[in-house]
């Protein structure tokens, strides 16, 4: 993609346009850099996001005394994988908004709040959810919660989201709803699905996580000399089943523990213990990861 930013008038209003292979600015965890997030892998809900787009995005970013006001617009339409592979594939335009409050308390104490919303044109095509645990080292037989409608007509999102920060504390978490209009089976249904994250660390060495006010995302650590040290955990749930749909329920419990070598180079190790629920399977599996990051 290609973007430009300025200021209108001075730095406290401050504007970003990017045009191209663009991220959706929909989720805020979706929307972090995979190099900032907080767990090696997104939460359960990352089944709901919509990823790179074709389109052009738009930001405004407002700041006055101790409160930041950010907004997001983007127009989209299939991405360029789906245009390689999909040739076939009609034209899904879309569009969506989101707005976040953030309070900056004093210089290490900040509270964010937001919403956003999403609507797709999916011009009767089908739409696949399918998750396993918050692993990518699984195969796709792997993912125990899954479901597939034919003939959506579009789909209508919203994300509610909050993340406070004090000093080496940090709490972060989303709740989506899902709604898809489909023409199927000779009658028309709407299907409802939903899920959400909380999770949190705690710096049993260093600074903290650190804030993007522009962005409204986490951003790079710099740590001490000898490295930081993050302990972390999530709870997610996810839930497909909807109308005649039953692709199951799932709940994760993910316990992190994060050194920060420096800020380039970084160790994640993640243990997994997720409990799907679904007409194929019903039981708990359990995965330990880990993984060197270096990123320049």
């Amino acid at each position: 993609y290609i973007g430009y930013k300025g200021n209108f008038i001075d730095k406290t209003n401050r504007f970003r346009v990017k045009v191209g292979n663009i991220k959706i600015p929909f989720s805020m965890e979706e929307y972090t850099a995979s190099k900032y997030i907080t767990f090696m892998e997104r939460s359960l809900i990352s089944v709901y996001d919509t990823p790179r787009k074709v389109g052009i995005e738009g930001l405004y970013y407002k700041k006055y005394k101790n409160l930041r006001f950010n907004f997001f617009a983007s127009y989209f339409t299939n991405s360029i994988n789906e245009k390689i592979d999909e040739k076939n594939e009609p034209e899904k335009p879309g569009y969506n908004v989101r707005t976040v409050f953030a309070y900056k308390f004093d210089k290490r104490e900040i509270l964010k709040v937001g919403v956003a919303y999403l609507k797709q044109d999916y011009k009767n095509q089908k739409i696949s959810l399918k998750q396993g645990a918050e692993t990518k080292l699984l195969q796709k037989k792997d993912r125990y919660v899954s479901v597939r409608i034919d003939g959506v007509k579009d789909i209508n999102n919203v994300d509610l989201e909050f993340m406070y920060i004090n000093d080496k504390f940090y709490l972060q978490g989303e709740y989506i709803k899902v709604k898809l209009d489909a023409y199927n089976k000779k009658k028309n249904d709407i299907y409802n699905f939903d899920g959400y994250y909380i999770q949190g660390s705690y710096f049993l060495k260093g600074k903290g996580k650190r804030y993007k006010y522009m962005t409204s995302t986490l951003g790079n650590i710099d740590p001490t000399r000898k490295g930081d040290i993050e302990l972390a955990l999530r709870y997610a749930y996810i839930n497909l089943n909807s109308e005649d749909e039953y692709g199951g329920e799932q709940k994760d419990v993910t316990i992190g523990l994060n050194w920060y070598i420096d800020d380039k180079l970084k160790l994640y190790t993640n243990y997994i213990y997720a409990m799907p629920d679904s007409e194929d399977y019903k039981g708990v599996f359990q995965v330990w990861q880990a993984r060197i990051i270096f990123y320049f």
